[in-house]
């Protein structure tokens, strides 16, 4: 069971044969090439287990509203002689919009039977990075002396599709995959990756899975679990038959202590017949943390190229807002929007923040919450800036709010900093990340996107504003002065909150600009090595004392 019968890598280009039956320039490439559209190209490559060559069809770089694509690349002939039960698997990336993507098998090479691949990923959402899939094919392919794979593109400027590793092996009798796993907090299902204590909420979980065996899998079943034990949750059981897709909800779900900390979810799908390829029956999730004061749906990871851009526009990106949902159980005060600026940010560009009140259907922009406006300087480009309200509001139970980065009109190009990946419509939570052109409450026509990378856009909510944490913070230097420039700072607050510190020079110009996190005492070490001998300033909240290399 399980033995590999036939295997391709890309590696020999003319064991392939490229056709299409749309567009004309529409075709499939062999290669290392990454995608090059305007929109494919912050896919990258697909980073299959070979390495080396893959196949791709870039349906983004084509540059083609107008005509239709359908396009195939389909391997020479396959002996599959006394093999009766056979599967075919092969490592998958791709990102939808209103593609369809195929595997289609032959016996004859006029004649395919389909398969659609990754049927359950919603619009604009990506598969992993690569994606192992499997189809049994038995039923067509199985015992014939002659069997032809195609993979087969449908659509139409779309984003791209990448394959590679492709293996025929014998069908095992006990197969399942998993796939289009799913967490989220509350009634709303929300994909938060931070949660202030104040608002903790049941977390689901979901998961399908497919049956690729060649017998039924019964009590076919889900759970959950966080951190090795935790927590423990299981769906109701079902009988798979061989090749059948199958929806599990775990029944019960986990509410984590009110108390900081950082979980680890996952889904494993398990039948009671031993499975023969455990390596796709779990998803790993991101990591969710308990926190003191904020919200999250980003994962806190180095920002990726951002967002905001906009070919439509004149000129691209005049004016935009974009961010996250958070919806709120318990009345909170809320103090700041937390926004980390990406790396193709125009210096000089002007930008604000603001809360809006999404409970009647509409975007109602709160009172107090239209922050001043910021001018991103050079220490500001891969950082994260908090965007303090004039007025702090107080934010009600069952009401959903909507954190924005609003860009100012002809200040310049801004991209927001993105961060892992948000729902999209089809996802039961719905799709959590917006961007509308020029803002939230007024869009213009056609110019309302939602958005599947998730913008580094974070809502404070805190017991206190952000200023009377900022007010409370204390701190000590040492050594100072220093012979080597390297200082260490040690900060006392009795809160969990985020601030500046920022360090500059005797003409007020910035050497060093970053946010730090604080929870009691917290150690931070600076290095000003390599600057000459003399007097700095460092700021931390709304505090400055001095520095001094000797």
């Amino acid at each position: 069971k399980g033995a590999l019968i036939w295997s391709d890598d890309f590696s020999t280009p003319a064991n392939w044969t490229i056709t299409n039956s749309g567009n004309p320039s529409a075709d499939w490439s062999i290669g290392t090439t990454v995608p090059t559209g305007s929109y494919s190209a912050g896919m990258g490559a697909i980073a299959s287990t070979s390495g080396g060559n893959f196949a791709m069809f870039d349906s983004d770089a084509l540059g083609d509203t107008s005509s239709y694509q359908n396009a195939s690349i389909t391997s020479n002939s396959i002996d599959l002689s006394g093999q009766p039960f056979v599967s075919v698997s092969f490592e998958s990336y791709w990102r939808r919009l209103n593609d369809t993507i195929y595997l289609e098998v032959s016996t004859d090479s006029i004649n395919f039977t389909a398969y659609q691949i990754h049927s359950g990923l919603g619009q604009n959402s990506f598969t992993s990075i690569p994606n192992h899939y499997t189809v049994n094919v038995s039923s067509v392919a199985g015992g014939s002396s002659a069997v032809w794979l195609r993979f087969k593109f449908t659509g139409k400027n779309d984003y791209a599709w990448m394959i590679d590793d492709i293996e025929i092996r014998v069908a095992d009798d006990n197969d399942l995959m998993i796939h289009n796993g799913f967490i989220g907090f509350g009634a709303n299902y929300s994909p938060y990756s931070r949660i202030p204590q104040n608002q903790i909420a049941p977390l689901h979980f979901i998961a399908k899975a497919t049956n690729v065996g060649n017998v039924t899998q019964p009590t076919t079943k889900a759970m959950a679990d966080i951190n090795n034990g935790l927590f423990t949750g299981t769906s109701a059981p079902s009988n798979i038959i061989s090749g059948a897709t199958d929806s599990f909800y775990v029944t019960t779900q986990y509410t984590p202590p009110t108390w900081p900390g950082i979980y680890y979810p996952s889904i494993i799908i398990s039948s009671d017949s031993l499975d023969t390829d455990s390596s796709d029956n779990k998803i790993t999730f991101p990591p969710f943390e308990i926190n003191y004061c904020y919200y999250a749906q980003d994962q806190f990871g180095t920002p990726g190229n951002g967002g905001g851009y906009d070919s439509t526009q004149n000129p691209p990106s005049q004016e935009f807002e974009a961010g996250n949902f958070f919806y709120f159980s318990n009345n909170d005060m809320a103090g700041s929007i937390d926004i980390t600026i990406g790396n193709n940010t125009e210096i000089g560009t002007i930008i604000d923040a603001a809360l809006y009140d999404v409970s009647t259907g509409n975007f109602v922009e709160v009172t107090g919450t239209r922050t001043t406006p910021y001018v991103v300087g050079f220490g500001d480009i891969g950082a994260t800036r908090i965007l303090a309200f004039p007025t702090p509001p107080i934010l009600n139970a069952g009401t959903k709010y909507f954190a924005a980065v609003h860009l100012y009109p002809n200040s310049g190009e801004f991209y927001y900093g993105t961060s892992g990946k948000s729902p999209s419509i089809n996802d039961i939570s719905g799709a959590t990340s917006l961007i509308y052109y020029p803002n939230m409450s007024n869009p213009n026509p056609n110019q309302m996107y939602y958005t599947t990378e998730t913008p580094m856009v974070r809502l404070e909510v805190c017991p206190e504003s952000v200023e009377e944490i900022k007010n409370k913070l204390n701190f000590t230097v040492y050594p100072n002065p220093s012979s080597t420039g390297d200082f260490t700072i040690q900060i006392n607050t009795k809160e969990n909150a985020k601030t500046n510190l920022i360090v500059s020079n005797v003409l007020g110009e910035t050497i060093i600009n970053k946010t730090i996190q604080v929870i009691g005492q917290t150690q931070e070490t600076i290095s000003l090595a390599g600057y000459s001998k003399g007097i700095y300033l460092l700021s931390i909240g709304n505090k400055t004392t001095k520095l001094i290399i000797d």
